[in-house]
């Protein structure tokens, strides 16, 4: 007995010993202020950055201790930044650009694509990449963008009845459709019309069985990310995640599979005309997976294999859908207890394209001023992606004074910058004149970074607010949004991306011209 416990004793002060900060780590840490850390679990209890407190937490801590703190991820040193002037520094550093080791967890997901990837890779995926998003390319899938929509506010019709809803599924489902239509293959996801109604075809189930399966890794790995215990491959085995975690990837594998497959065929019965070319025989402004095989096809490219593509589609079709999910689902929220910004919004749409049915173009989403604001605003108090994390290659200094030591994490903190009291008046109000060019004007240029900001910025932000206004535009010309009974309120719950834990519910009603 007393054997056991001498050894309980020795081991409990091994791993104290092994989880203590090393001396330069302790060194700047201790000249950073930041709550208490705890023997082996850091600040992760106290401070995590997922999960339902995290974004409140961080709002808190970052006014306590005046922008830029220090927190312990187990025995790694984490800086938070959260001022505009030290976000700068750290976005705009090229001695910063890298992502936080914790972005290697995802590495079974989403491999070594453009979100996790370091170095000569993520500039050579960056630069070949970038032309798909040019406006050229976006011009060509606004009408995906209608085309979807359209299907979403005939689905959204049979809600009218009802009390209230979960409207986050068929948002998800409708911005799948749009990835995919972007893919140029969408009739395979798509809905069938019927003079009756929509019906979904017998397809639609793979599409549920992939969301799903995202939501469920999403939150196994933004468990692992900032729970140190989660850190060794040991401890994640033995806490059943591990296996959890493979048998999801099995299933997303065979979702992508299937979208590569479905566009190399497409490809393969697809004759294109030389003048769709360059004179390196690659096509002209083509679209994201087109881009890729062609890309593939050429001979010392730097994506050479199905795992090269699978790794970018993966990534595009997880950026691409659950970030734009987030935004319309609180923004929804947002406008039906907002009832008077609702009605401002209908009236200017309405005066401007005189009906509910438009299908939109680029020149008329980029007319919706009003609704960018709205947009914007939703992101400043529901940022998609509330922190960021960069890893350090060498000493930085930043503006407020403090040094963040080679090695360390840097944490920037997007959900109080964009609540800081010094560029926001009434920073918890819900309040779309914020964006009135006048406002921006006297604001830090990095004072809102919804898409991050910097090199590594996120190159679909177009893409998604041209989206986001077709959806969020085609809603309120059809529906009368109104908030959930029992003054329902979503709860933030960080994983990775936003989401919440309480759900997206609403009601609607539908709008008489």
């Amino acid at each position: 007995m007393l054997e056991t416990i001498i050894l309980g004793i020795i081991v409990l002060l091994f791993l104290w010993w092994l989880t203590q900060p090393n001396a330069r780590f302790k060194k700047f840490g201790d000249a950073i202020p930041g709550p208490r850390p705890y023997p082996y679990f850091g600040d992760m209890l106290t401070a995590p950055l997922t999960g339902p407190n995290a974004l409140d937490k961080h709002v808190a801590l970052a006014r306590k201790y005046n922008g830029t703190y220090r927190l312990y991820m187990g025995n790694i040193l984490s800086v938070v930044v959260s001022s505009p002037e030290d976000i700068e520094a750290v976005l705009t550093s090229n001695s910063l650009i890298n992502k936080a080791f914790t972005y290697e967890f995802l590495q079974s997901w989403l491999g070594t694509g453009l979100l996790t990837s370091t170095g000569e890779k993520w500039h050579a995926r960056r630069k070949i990449i970038t032309p798909t998003f040019h406006f050229k390319i976006l011009d060509k899938f606004i009408n995906v963008f209608n085309k979807h929509t359209d299907v979403l506010i005939k689905r959204l019709e049979k809600h009218c009845s009802q009390e209230s809803f979960d409207v986050e599924m068929l948002l998800k489902r409708c911005t799948l459709d749009i990835i995919c239509g972007n893919f140029r293959f969408s009739h395979f996801f798509m809905f069938s019309e019927t003079a009756m109604g929509i019906e979904t075809d017998e397809k639609s189930s793979v599409i549920v069985d992939y969301i799903k399966s995202v939501e469920r890794i999403i939150q196994i790995l933004s468990d692992r990310l900032t729970k140190p215990w989660l850190f060794s491959p040991i401890t994640y085995a033995l806490s059943g995640r591990y296996f959890i975690e493979r048998k999801l990837l099995k299933t997303l594998k065979l979702f992508i599979d299937e979208v590569i497959n479905m566009k190399q065929s497409d490809e393969a019965d697809t004759k294109s005309s030389s003048e769709d070319f360059d004179d390196f025989g690659i096509k002209k402004k083509t679209a994201f997976l087109e881009m890729l095989l062609n890309i593939k096809s050429q001979p010392n490219t730097i994506i050479a294999t199905d795992k090269d593509i699978m790794e970018e589609v993966n990534t595009f079709m997880f950026a691409g859908h659950d970030t734009s999910v987030s935004t319309l689902c609180y923004s929804l929220y947002l406008l039906a207890v907002n009832p008077k910004i609702q009605d401002m919004l209908y009236e200017d749409l309405i005066k401007t394209f005189h009906s509910k049915d438009k299908n939109f173009t680029r020149e008329d989403l980029n007319e919706m001023k009003f609704l960018e604001r709205v947009i914007k605003e939703t992101l400043r108090l529901y940022p998609t992606v509330p922190f960021i994390g960069r890893n350090a290659n060498e000493d930085i200094k930043l503006p407020s004074g403090y040094v963040i030591p080679k090695d360390a994490m840097v944490i920037v903190n997007i959900a109080y910058s964009h609540k800081n009291e010094k560029q926001y008046e009434n920073p918890d109000v819900f309040n779309p004149d914020n964006f009135l060019p006048e406002n921006v004007a006297q604001r830090h240029p990095f004072s809102f970074i919804p898409f991050s900001a910097g090199p590594r910025n996120c190159m679909g932000q177009r893409f998604a607010l041209l989206e986001i206004k077709t959806i969020l535009a085609k809603i309120v010309l059809n529906y009368k949004i109104e908030p959930a009974n029992g003054n329902f309120k979503p709860m933030p719950d960080v994983k990775m991306v936003l989401h919440s834990c309480t759900g997206h519910k609403l009601r609607i009603s539908k709008r008489e011209m």
